[in-house]
């Protein structure tokens, strides 16, 4: 999997900015160059074309994934951790590229699962991660609608907490984040006893 330094990643958030704000097939790649404040030839050099700019703002998801992955090695952690990771994960890529995540967030297939138009379709290896978290929770057994429920609860925090940080509205507090996954859990009746994850998460260094 290739992996973006900083130019890469600033090209690619401004791509995004670019198709949000002149549709996909209105892209222009001198204009992205030119707000990216390089030149066209620079950015060919590093993206063949648009389709490929596209594919490489998808494939972050697997970055976050093997980041997520990575800060779990070695633990054993619960279900209610791995969430708890996970966001956090999410939530650092957040206050870095808000452009980007607002991407994950809405792209196919994620966009179609949170909008309830199909059933999890796990391509997406983030989609994938953070379903297979649910259903390690929740049991793999919930049916399709209460998982999605469980899905959107959870990323609609994630999304708009991450958005307060993004704007610099609000620092992130690690304990904030800890106490309202494990509220979430504790609704959803996933979890009993939560002081001892919360004492995990709010001790431990950012």
């Amino acid at each position: 999997m290739t992996t973006y330094d900083a130019t890469g990643m600033l090209i690619i958030s401004v791509a995004i900015r670019e198709i949000r704000r002149v549709g996909y097939r209105n892209l222009s790649l001198r204009e992205l160059a030119a707000r990216a404040g390089m030149t066209t030839g620079a950015l060919y050099r590093r993206f063949s074309g648009k389709d490929e700019l596209l594919a490489a703002a998808a494939s972050v998801g697997q970055q976050i994934v093997e980041e997520a992955q990575a800060r779990m090695a070695g633990l054993t952690p619960t279900p209610h951790e791995r969430l708890v990771l996970l966001g956090e994960v999410m939530l650092n890529r957040f206050e870095k590229d808000r452009e980007l995540m607002d991407f994950l967030f809405s792209a196919l297939p994620v966009g179609r699962f949170w909008q309830g138009v199909t059933k999890p379709d796990r391509s997406s290896p983030l989609l994938a991660l953070t379903l297979d978290t649910l259903d390690a929770l929740f049991g793999e057994n919930v049916d399709h609608e209460r998982q999605r429920e469980l899905f959107v609860k959870a990323s609609a925090f994630m999304q708009g907490y991450g958005l307060l940080i993004a704007s610099g509205a609000v620092p992130y507090e690690r304990q904030i984040f800890a106490s309202a996954m494990t509220a979430f859990a504790q609704q959803a009746g996933a979890l009993e006893v939560a002081d001892a994850v919360k004492e995990l998460y709010v001790q431990q260094p950012a």
